[in-house]
């Protein structure tokens, strides 16, 4: 038994480019029969391909004084294999919830790829697991992606997870720990009937055995099945996606072109490839938002996480960051002519020596401007509206009034960099400018943008 199993994580390990002398491997270690049964694997592949392995440990800090035992035992552990060891513990203030565990457990993931500067996590995540969590799913509900079971791969935003024993039952693992494995933990936790994992294997999934003593194999049947399904739909989603969008953005009238279930689909997985924890809820509330401003000439925001909105117009739907969003308050003072900073970008104002040679630059006539100039985005002082004298008009208009009228989303619209005199706008990067600096027979300056 001992060698299927090395086996198998080996093949694991090859398949997904992980046996590689550079890499390092972090293990989710709880010290219990699974990740026990894994950190003796890898350590013994270790010395055949010479990766790093780091025991990372959370303590849900749930049970107190017999948590910190563990969590002891689990330095001890890896000290005695000769890994490197981190941990952390929850605060207090988390909920003793299932939910809330697994969400901890994936920010501490992310924590440790950063520290130990890769993106490699592995879990030890089994077969038996597998059906565990297939029929959790069932019974709170689930689709056909919920019935392919745990993955045995994932890409997340800020590391990649592998779980490389879901070949492997928990029957095989005990007998491979009773020969190599002595030290381990035993969490009392386990045993809680309150919990609805435990309540599903303690109790639940013995009585189907009565019915079916061969339960294993026919869910792990079903998620292969459900697995083929899926590649099958998502072969069909591809096709769709390219031909409703436009430079990685969906167009509006195109998505509402598809039937509904389509339509569901496709924000279904704008929804799972950003959410690590979701539910039918979610996508009903992102739906419901596009279906409401799918005319929005400028359109609106949705937040889909802390960092990922979702922006809907008549004409595009597309995701954006949140550092996409958020409006710089910077104000570059812009004395005379010269070159000045400003985040990323560099702004040069020069005198017009008569040549034009470069390509995005903006020629301006400045006799009637005076310096000091600014360059900003929009104000957000309620008291000092912007304001801008369009090109060939003779009157004012508000910058709100003038950016209405140029075709731009929400998101354009906030983020615009300006040239002003105080609250008067002169121009606006890409965008327009004012009738106040417009050339009728020779340009006095030229402006340009180059990043910095």
């Amino acid at each position: 038994m001992g060698e299927f199993i090395i086996d198998e994580i080996e093949n694991y390990l090859l398949k997904y480019n992980l046996c590689n002398k550079d890499k390092t491997l972090i293990i989710g270690f709880s010290g219990g029969e699974d990740s026990s049964c894994l950190l003796s694997v890898l350590c013994k592949l270790s010395a055949k391909y010479c990766f790093k392995v780091v025991c990372a440990h959370l303590n849900h800090n749930w049970r107190g004084e017999e948590a910190l035992n563990e969590q002891k035992k689990c330095e001890e552990i890896a000290k005695k294999l000769g890994v490197d060891f981190y941990t952390e513990i929850l605060s207090s203030t988390v909920k003793c919830t299932e939910v809330a565990a697994r969400e901890a457990r994936y920010k501490f993931f992310e924590t440790c790829a950063k520290k130990f500067n890769t993106r490699s996590i592995l879990t030890a995540h089994t077969k038996t697991d597998n059906v565990e969590t297939l029929l959790y799913r069932v019974f709170k509900g689930t689709g056909i992606l919920g019935l392919c079971g745990i993955p045995k791969f994932r890409k997340c935003q800020n590391y990649d997870l592998y779980r490389p024993m879901l070949n492997i039952s928990r029957e095989q693992i005990l007998e491979y720990n009773h020969k190599y494995v002595s030290l381990k933990n035993c969490d009392s936790s386990n045993f809680d009937t309150k919990y609805a994992r435990n309540k599903l294997r303690l109790e639940i999934i013995p009585k189907i055995k009565e019915i079916n003593t061969h339960l294993e194999k026919s869910i792990n049947d079903l998620s292969i099945v459900a697995q083929e399904e899926c590649e099958i739909i998502n072969e069909y989603l591809t096709k769709i996606k390219n031909e409703i969008s436009q430079n990685g953005k969906f167009l509006t009238q195109r998505f509402f072109e598809q039937s509904m279930p389509v339509r569901r689909k496709l924000v279904y997985e704008i929804v799972r490839n950003y959410k690590t924890m979701y539910d039918r809820q979610d996508i009903d509330e992102i739906y419901k938002f596009i279906e409401e401003n799918k005319n929005s000439k400028s359109g609106k925001l949705v937040s889909i996480t802390t960092d990922v909105w979702l922006l809907v117009s008549q004409k595009y739907i597309f995701t954006c960051n949140a550092n996409d969003i958020v409006q710089s308050d910077e104000i570059l003072e812009i004395p005379n002519e010269g070159e000045y900073n400003y985040g990323n970008l560099k702004i040069i104002i020069e005198k017009f020596d008569g040549k034009n040679s470069e390509e995005n630059c903006f020629l301006a006539d400045f006799s009637q401007i005076t310096f000091p100039l600014q360059f900003r985005g929009r104000s957000n002082n309620p008291e000092k509206s912007d304001f801008i004298q369009p090109y060939g008009m003779t009157g004012h208009q508000k910058l709100k009034k003038y950016l209405a009228g140029k075709n731009l989303n929400c998101l354009e619209k906030q983020n615009i960099l300006m040239l002003c005199k105080d609250e008067e706008v002169l121009w606006i990067f890409e965008v327009g400018f004012s009738d106040k600096i417009k050339v009728s027979k020779t340009p006095t300056h030229i402006i340009k943008i180059r990043n910095a």
